[in-house]
């Protein structure tokens, strides 16, 4: 018996592209039981209207212009699957994406969550694959389960806090990581006991390898617990006040309780498209990363010194990018953005750059 999945695609008038992501899905060559559910969020005209598959796999919901990141809470919400994957309407998944990551997060069941690759094409057209591997730029301790398939250490937990991991569109998430913790700050439940600190109670140990060395991995010792204390730890939903970030708190948020696996495999086409948020510098995203950092400091309770000095280092630096990028057109908040960076972490560069904000310079 195979595991079933739901895959949730928000849209927001844009369901030309939807003629090419659901048959993506649909063609996937999965055994087990699939839905998909599309999250109409408030297009004006409907997007059932425009695009209506004669599938009973696949399903319209409908919710009012709440946005993205509400608009796959939604779905969650409704999704019947014992895993949930996630893909933008003007993304395509390539084959064999979920039957790949349903398989690593069945033989890993420590891990709450699975990413992937992707292929992206630009705005001319041309095309690329990367990933975590290339994004980090660093050796984050790993184990190498073959066939490109890795399943990250406890160290992710801390890398995952200063750099962004991959996009929505590559995530495959177990039903039960999203049962436990809390949405955005509301409580829904218990915290998790970790599973992590199950699955090393079975094996005693943990292969470490890292990721950018073909040297044997090293077997180590592991505690009681992987998570020095799961009690502070959040479960996760997508914050619709993060904007653009709103993946990467997700990411966060499971790896403070689970495991997260990684298939070194494209799993999507990723598209760019002209004028959306993450191609611009609107400042307002930059305000958003700094809420981010800000919550996280509050919200992870077994943080030590050096890494919520570093969470508040961060928060200063994406309130300075906004209040520069306010300067432009708003004195008033780039003002604001200016005062909020010398909260989070006084420094004589916030000074100057209110100082800059108040007389006006660009």
């Amino acid at each position: 018996m195979f595991p079933s999945v739901s895959v949730i695609v928000p849209c927001h008038n844009d369901a030309e592209y939807l003629a090419e992501s659901i048959p993506s899905i649909l063609e996937q060559r999965y055994p087990g039981d699939l839905e998909v559910l599309i999250v109409d969020d408030g297009s004006r005209p409907p997007a059932s209207t425009l695009y209506s598959p004669l599938d009973p796999r696949v399903r319209f919901i409908r919710q009012e212009g709440a946005g993205a990141a509400a608009a796959r809470n939604t779905g969650i919400s409704d999704a019947r699957g014992n895993y949930i994957a996630f893909l933008d309407c003007d993304d395509r998944m390539l084959p064999g994406r979920l039957e790949r990551q349903v398989a690593l997060l069945e033989r890993c069941p420590e891990a709450g969550l699975a990413g992937g690759d992707i292929t992206r094409r630009d705005l001319d057209g041309a095309e690329d694959s990367w990933g975590i591997f290339e994004a980090f730029g660093e050796a984050i301790p790993a184990r190498d389960l073959g066939g490109g398939d890795y399943l990250f250490g406890e160290e992710f937990r801390e890398s995952v806090l200063r750099r962004y991991p991959f996009n929505t569109s590559v995530m495959t998430v177990r039903r039960k990581a999203l049962e436990v913790g809390q949405f955005a700050g509301s409580p829904v439940g218990q915290f998790a006991s970790s599973p992590v600190s199950q699955s090393a109670g079975q094996t005693g140990q943990t292969c470490r390898t890292s990721l950018t060395s073909q040297t044997a991995p090293i077997c180590s010792p592991v505690g009681q617990s992987a998570i020095r204390n799961p009690q502070s730890a959040i479960g996760a939903r997508f914050d619709p006040d993060l904007l653009c970030w709103e993946d990467w708190d997700f990411v966060a948020r499971i790896a403070r309780t689970w495991r997260v696996a990684y298939c070194r495999y494209p799993v999507i086409m990723y598209r760019k498209r002209a004028g959306s948020i993450t191609t611009t510098p609107d400042p307002r995203k930059f305000q958003s990363r700094a809420r981010m950092f800000a919550r996280w400091r509050r919200d992870f309770g077994d943080l030590d010194e050096d890494q919520a000095r570093a969470l508040r280092l961060a928060e200063n630096d994406s309130y300075l990018t906004a209040s520069w990028e306010f300067r432009k057109s708003d004195r008033l908040r780039a003002m604001g953005c200016a005062t909020r960076a010398f909260c989070a972490m006084p420094r004589l560069k916030s000074l100057k750059s209110l100082a800059a904000a108040m007389l006006g310079r660009a």
